[in-house]
């Protein structure tokens, strides 16, 4: 294995392994500490093994029992930092998730656009959707999205995201199998979670055997969760399996001895609609209520979501027998149900609208790009001159008409796919040795332009000399053996309002420097 190898496995190594952490530390009452591993990732300059750190710094402090508003903005905080500094769409749109999840879980402070949250989430799947499939941060990137789904009660489009973690975890590289395997055990448990939700809601509508069939089918579904999960995860899932088991009309599952009493909310919350809901379904209306009103206390605090909805309505029909009752209950149901119906609705058409807008700029950059070397193209050249045509500023603008000598002669004697080769390099080589804001294009064929800003004859005249030199000493043997490549360039400079007339001046330097020998600048007079 070359050092260059090895450095990619130990880096893959880490990535997963901060992922194991950001899997393992959610519930835990105590912070993981990652100083040591921060510190050496920062070493090794891995931003994306830094991130992921953080991540796992966020999961706990989200999942805690007790508030840690601090600790998760620091992480965030942190997270978008590296996000920047990465410049990846994937880890971009991952980011916008959790931002949108922390400002959706603060609902009581006043200070959120829940609207700009929604326009924001969709923005980031529609990125996801078209991102880079092999990336590792795809996939979870997604089931950061889910949960934020999951926090405004959306528990349709929380599914949907689940879908596209399974989707996206077929493309991942064989280096990064670990991940998927610790992906799709998050996905499993949470998609157990979802289906509770949707459970509850048809049982607060009043279909108890719609809901009894849905609590059935998930109880029904594989779970691997437990296997590297700390114990308050795995109270927490066994909490929520005791409520599908009553929501099924199944006997209470068998439940191993605790050895601590759990400090998070939400499991003893389940275990008090578990209760609720079995003393509902044998007529005990009153102590039915009672669990019930003690489920939505801890429920309150911990999510807003169908479970609480649902816990309130057994509460409020401890006296069943009032058919207002029934019918006002059953009224705010379906009120709520066709709420979170038009907010899924609204969110799906805001991805396709969005995936709309970022296909239409692709088509557009497509339009204005070459597609051999992702330099612009003649388009983009005419839309450039017609700018600067327009341009009251008093710079000059200097024109380089660059031509590849005896390119023909490389076609014949290598071959076209060589020929494309030394295309696409010229091209890199050309657009990484001019200035920020020079535009680099290619008219057709072999030829190539230059439009740089406020630079005069002779900057220019040095500017291409420059580029013949470093052309020449490309290494093109590493493309071909005995592949020689030159460059000829025509210079012109002059007022931006005559930079078509320049364009054809610099044609015609370009023809002199041909005939003078090639490899060589020329202009006219």
């Amino acid at each position: 294995m070359t050092r260059r190898n090895e450095e990619n496995s130990a880096r893959a190594n880490a990535f997963v392994d901060a992922y194991r952490q950001a899997s393992a530390v959610q519930f835990q009452s105590q912070p993981p500490d990652l100083r040591a591993q921060l510190t050496d990732a920062e070493t090794h300059g891995w931003p994306d093994v830094e991130y992921m750190l953080h991540y796992a710094a966020y999961c706990h402090a989200a999942t805690s029992a007790l508030p840690q508003a601090a600790r998760i903005a620091a992480a965030v905080d942190q997270m978008r930092k590296l996000a920047d500094r990465l410049g990846d769409p994937v880890v971009g749109a991952m980011t916008t998730a959790i931002e949108a999840r922390v400002r959706g879980s603060a609902l009581n402070d006043g200070d959120v656009n829940l609207e700009q949250d929604e326009v924001d989430l969709a923005h980031a799947i529609a990125r996801l959707d078209d991102a880079d499939p092999e990336s590792p941060f795809r996939g979870i990137a997604f089931f950061a999205c889910a949960i934020a789904y999951a926090q405004s009660a959306a528990v349709q489009l929380e599914v949907d995201m689940y879908d596209r973690v399974e989707a996206a975890n077929h493309n991942l590289p064989d280096q990064y199998h670990e991940l998927r395997t610790i992906t799709l055990r998050e996905v499993a448990q949470n998609r157990v979670s979802a289906l509770l939700d949707l459970a509850c809601e048809q049982a607060e509508l009043g279909n108890r055997d719609e809901a009894a069939k849905m609590a059935a089918g998930a109880l029904d579904r594989p779970l691997v969760r437990v296997i590297g999960a700390c114990s308050e995860a795995i109270d927490r899932q066994l909490a929520e399996l005791q409520v599908l088991s009553a929501l099924a009309r199944r006997p209470p599952l068998l439940r191993p001895p605790t050895t601590h009493p759990s400090q998070h909310p939400g499991i003893a919350a389940f275990e008090h609609l578990a209760t609720a809901i079995r003393l509902t379904d044998s007529g005990q209306s009153e102590a039915a209520a009672d669990a019930a009103l003690q489920a939505g206390e801890e429920l309150q605090g911990e999510m807003i979501r169908t479970m609480h909805g649902y816990a309130l309505s057994i509460a409020a029909r401890r006296h069943p027998q009032d058919p207002l009752i029934e019918q006002y209950i059953h009224t705010l149901a379906e009120d709520r149900r066709h709420a979170r119906q038009r907010l899924i609705g609204a969110a799906r058409a805001r991805i396709q609208a969005e995936s709309v807008r970022i296909e239409n700029a692709k088509l557009t950059e497509r339009a204005f790009s070459d597609e051999l070397t992702g330099l612009g193209n003649r388009h983009a050249l005419a839309r450039h001159l017609g700018v600067i045509a327009r341009s009251v500023s008093p710079d000059v603008v200097a024109v380089l008409l660059v031509d590849i000598d005896e390119f023909k002669a490389i076609n014949d004697a290598f071959g076209h796919l060589v020929g494309d080769e030394v295309l696409r390099r010229v091209g890199r080589l050309l657009d990484g040795h001019v200035r920020a804001g020079d535009v680099v294009v290619r008219l057709g064929g072999d030829e190539f332009v230059v439009v740089a800003h406020g630079a005069g004859t002779e900057q220019a005249i040095t500017s291409a000399q420059r580029l013949i030199e470093v052309a020449a000493d490309a290494g093109w043997s590493e493309v071909a053996e005995g592949l020689r490549v030159g460059i000829s360039v025509g210079v012109s400079a002059g007022h931006p309002a005559d930079v078509h007339s320049l364009i054809d001046q610099a044609d015609q330097g370009l023809y002199r420097a041909k005939q003078s020998g090639r490899g060589r600048v020329a202009m006219i007079d």
